[in-house]
């Protein structure tokens, strides 16, 4: 069929698609941007990538203004929304949009290098090409221009550039792959190749795409949670290490009480060597230290004696202004000097110096005698660090020290106090490590006054809105020394990436891939749909084998010939033409072989016709024809002896030399018939009788036609009762050996005995039963009725093989050995004197299930001989394959011996080759001397025909003159 040339007409200006292809650039850029997925914020599908390819590919490449303003556009949302790292300026990000067009050009330039024009995308050639090497190959571009450019702004480390590049490969190659089917089901040019794809393409993929997103929307809530897990347990395992040295750092001050109260006359060393040991082990202390209890009664007395213990003259009790000066305490009721401190060195600077001058400390001291537990301080500087350029925040821990009453009466003795300072930053250094750049941590003081809150972390870490804004966060309240701290934890941007997993980008870009792989099996689907429907549209008037017209066009086309005839008075011929032979052709050289002969003989036929006249493939071997607007009947016939002709030039398929030929029936208008059914079923009647008088000729409609063929039904209807009514009686005619001047075996014919019609011979009825199915119980009965004949002559004496002719579509049947091997069974004949007769055309279709077969009919031990041979398409070496042990050399090649010279050709080949293979070959027909003289010349021992006796039944074949057995009969099989 021709197909016309599809018109090109864009639904939309270059100037609309290109607005429109910027909207849809700027809005799917920027809710690409908003689903992006972690690790690293890595958008698994870039869409943008997908419109402008494919407005490219629809509308031309004068639409990549739209592609660059839009891919400004974006970078423009996402420095409004995420300010742009240092070192990365308009100048440098105007590379992207740079590289998106580059990127858009390179796929349109791909494309109409590897897709035909238009982009129909319907074919998997086609589909694998944008779906291989288009998409991935020219999204690589905006990717390469696009890291690089971060890079150099510096924006991204070397070790990033790999996974960065393939992340930005596999989003924009994702977007062309999704995005593009959707397009081009929508815009997609020529329009009437796209129509009928919409729903098939756009439904499904909306659909997958819905449900990618919502499974997004879960992949993504299911990994916040899991990020929220785990650093919910990092972060309580921080805040349990920290509880634990907040414990040991009391644990200290009970030591040490316990300590001072057992050794009342302590010394300096005596206490560095009980401290010396906390010290080392838990860092971050600022020193430990121990203030007695001094009355204003005995301060100088104190300050004396210890002057000379310590050996250091200018020792006094002090005080500290908030500026850090220190000066003599002035006179108080009693003093709590720092006596002894360790580490010493660092440390000189507080000997002497009374807690109880300074207003926070001497609140937590006040606290700490009251509740005889450890009080905590506020946050303090630490004078001691103030050379150090980060200044830290210090905690003093003071406890009472008593010494246990006498007697019960009695009150407890007030020692003085144990101090500890330690540097926050430092305690929180050694006991949680330094997990700062993944884990920030704030110690905030919640109830100190504003300035004093943040004991450790960052500026600003004690006001609320230091969590604000992030997820997932920790917060713990603790207790210590009397005061409640918070600990507050989040995670810094490190942390969250080495904990995110690539198992939600994966498994979304995974979804997306899918999606795309569906994109393209309905672009495959659809187009071939397509396709399929036009080409139904084909193969609905038109035969695929010969091209010509099928029944349905032909009767179509016919009809409109008769009311063409009708209306303007004219004749018309209907032919009805059959291939002869055509059945033996297919089953001895194959049906490639047959489906070229039908090829060349519908050629070879178109080429006698007019261009008016319309030939069809009618189904299987049967063509037919309309020749319209005739002057006379016998221009039909004219043009029927013309195909005759044509069609009989030899030709030769894959080495096989042959000549077919073709019945013809021929139906004239209105004489025949005034309608299609009638004029076919009159031609194809006429058609029977040329195959009944011969074939390879033609006849017109008569009559009494009609009369045969009611006939030849009625002969099948009682055919079909005399099997049921066992009408049927075999004859059999003897075989010769001419070596041993006797016969050996014979053939069993059938005969019909009919009540009124009397003997009917085989030529009458056989072809009727082959037709209708009926030879296959008549072969059944004739096999057993044989084995019964067998059985008699045995019980005789008689040693008589008999051949069986078994039909091609009897030996067909799965059941057939089956049946043979019932049969033997039933009658109790001796299968060494029962020989199966299988014609040719059944023998030459070589399979393992032929082979098979014969083989188990072999195994049954009988004979099996080839029947007809030489009027098929077989060799011998194909047959030297099979387990033939005797060959029928047919009677149309022993008729016209010895006086031609074909015959005498393929008489002595057969011979000669089948006894190099080891077959006995039977001449067939042999009715005069001559034919039989020259036979025994030609090396034919075995012989069958009038010559030597004609058929007969059972009951008189041994009691006729001429027919003796030959010496040992029953031992020649």
């Amino acid at each position: 069929m021709t197909k016309q040339k599809a018109v090109l007409t864009p639904f939309l200006t270059a100037s609309r698609a290109s607005v429109i292809l910027f909207l849809l650039y700027l809005l799917s850029g920027w809710v690409s941007l908003l689903l992006i997925a972690p690790p690293d914020y890595a958008i698994p599908i870039y869409p943008p990538a997908g419109f402008a390819l494919a407005f490219a590919l629809i509308y031309g490449i004068r639409v990549w203004p739209a592609v660059l303003f839009g891919s400004i556009g974006i970078q423009w949302l996402l420095n409004t929304s995420q300010p742009m790292p240092s070192g990365i300026g308009w100048p440098m990000l105007s590379f992207i949009p740079l590289g998106a067009v580059l990127q858009m050009w390179v796929g349109h330039r791909l494309a109409k290098t590897l897709l035909p024009f238009p982009y129909a995308l319907d074919t998997p050639s086609s589909i694998a090409r944008f779906l291989l090497i288009i998409a991935p190959l020219g999204c690589l571009i905006s990717a390469s221009v696009g890291i690089a450019t971060l890079y150099f702004a510096g924006h991204l480390k070397g070790d990033d550039l790999g996974f960065n590049l393939w992340s930005w490969w596999i989003g924009d190659t994702l977007g062309v792959l999704v995005v593009t089917p959707l397009v081009f089901a929508l815009l997609g040019q020529p329009r009437s190749d796209w129509i009928g794809r919409r729903l098939v393409i756009i439904l499904p993929l909306i659909v997958a795409l819905s449900v990618v997103a919502v499974a997004h929307t879960h992949i993504n809530r299911w990994e916040k949670q899991r990020l929220a897990s785990e650093f919910e347990r990092d972060a309580n395992h921080l805040s349990q290490l920290l509880s634990h040295r907040l414990r040991v750092q009391n644990d200290m001050v009970f030591a040490l009480e316990r300590f001072l109260i057992l050794h009342r006359n302590l010394t300096a060393a005596d206490f560095k060597t009980f401290v010396s040991a906390w010290l080392q082990r838990y860092p971050g202390s600022q020193n430990i230290a121990w203030s007695p209890m001094v009355p204003d009664s005995q301060r100088t007395t104190f300050e004396q004696h210890w002057q000379q213990q310590l050996q250091q003259p200018d020792f006094s009790i002090l005080v500290r202004d908030p500026n850090g000066k220190t000066f003599p305490a002035p006179t108080a009721s009693h003093y709590l000097p720092i006596l002894f401190v360790e580490p010493l060195q660092k440390n000189l600077s507080v000997r002497g110096l009374d807690p109880l001058g300074f207003a926070p400390t001497r609140s937590a001291i006040e606290t700490a005698i009251h509740s005889g537990n450890p009080s905590a301080a506020q946050a303090i500087r630490l004078v001691q660090e103030a050379h150090h350029q980060k200044e830290q925040r210090g905690i003093a821990v003071y406890h009472a020290v008593y010494a246990p009453a006498d007697t019960p009466n009695e009150k407890p003795t007030w020692l003085g106090v144990i101090s500890t300072v330690f540097r926050m930053d430092d305690v929180l250094q050694a006991t949680l490590g330094n997990p700062s750049d993944q884990i920030e941590i704030c110690l905030v003081d919640i109830f100190s006054p504003p300035s004093k809150q943040r004991l450790s972390g960052p500026e600003g870490c004690q006001y609320n809105n230091w969590l604000a804004g992030h997820s997932p966060v920790y917060r713990e309240t603790l207790q210590f020394g009397g005061r409640e701290w918070e600990l507050r934890l989040r995670p810094t941007e490190l942390y969250l990436a080495h904990k995110r997993t690539w198992a939600a980008w994966f498994m979304l870009a995974a979804s997306l891939g899918s999606v795309a792989v569906l994109g393209a099996f309905l672009l495959l689907i659809s187009g071939r749909t397509r396709r399929v429907e036009e080409h139904i549209e084909y193969l609905a008037h038109y035969d695929v084998l010969t091209n010509l017209p099928n029944r349905n066009l032909w009767r179509q086309q016919a009809e409109e010939a008769i009311a063409e005839a009708q209306k303007y008075q004219d004749k018309l011929a209907i032919l009805f033409l059959d291939l002869d032979h055509f059945k033996t052709v297919n089953d001895s050289l194959g049906h490639p072989v047959g489906d070229q002969l039908l090829t060349i003989v519908a050629d070879r036929l178109s080429s006698c016709l007019r261009q008016e006249d319309v030939l069809a493939r009618q189904g299987g071997d049967e063509f037919v024809l309309v020749l319209p607007a005739l002057d006379n009947p016998q221009q039909a016939g004219v043009v029927a002896q013309r195909m005759l002709t044509t069609l009989g030039q030899k030709v030769e398929i894959e080495g096989h030399e042959l000549k077919p030929s073709m019945s013809i029936g021929i139906a004239i208008y209105p004489e025949d018939g005034e309608d299609i059914d009638t004029l076919l079923r009159h031609a194809d009647l006429a058609m029977y009788s040329a195959k009944a008088d011969g074939r390879n000729s033609y006849r017109f409609f008569e009559e009494e036609m009609n009369a045969r063929a009611l006939e030849r039904l009625m002969l099948e209807s009682a055919l079909r009762r005399a099997i049921e009514r066992d009408e049927l009686v075999l004859f059999y005619q003897a075989q010769f050996d001419t070596e041993q001047q006797g016969f050996f075996g014979c053939e069993a014919l059938v005969r019909w005995r009919h009540p009124e019609m009397g003997m009917i011979l085989p030529a009458q009825f056989i072809p009727v039963a082959e037709e209708s199915g009926l030879i296959v119980p008549m072969g059944e009965w004739i096999l057993r009725e044989a084995c019964r004949q067998q059985v008699r002559w045995r019980m005789e004496g008689k040693h008589i093989i008999i051949a069986i002719n078994i039909s091609a579509l009897q030996f067909a049947k799965p059941d057939f050995v089956t049946t043979v091997a019932k049969i033997l069974q039933e009658t109790e004949a001796d299968p060494a004197f029962i020989e199966l007769e299988i014609t040719e055309s059944a023998l030459m279709q070589n399979s393992e299930v032929l082979q098979k077969r014969l083989q188990a009919l072999r195994d049954l031990g009988l004979t099996l001989a080839l029947d007809d041979f030489g009027t098929g398409y077989s060799c011998l070496a194909y047959l030297k394959q099979l387990p033939i042990s005797r060959i029928k050399l047919d009677r149309s090649f022993v008729k016209e011996l010895p006086s031609d010279s074909e015959d005498i050709a393929i008489a002595s080949a057969t011979l000669s080759l089948a006894h190099n293979l080891g077959m006995e070959v039977v001449a067939e027909g042999v009715e005069n001397e001559d034919q039989k003289i020259f036979l025994e010349g030609l090396g034919c021992r075995f012989m069958q025909g009038y010559f030597f006796a004609r058929p007969t039944a059972a009951d008189h074949f041994l009691h006729v003159p001429q027919l003796k057995p030959v010496p040992a009969a029953g031992e020649i099989a």
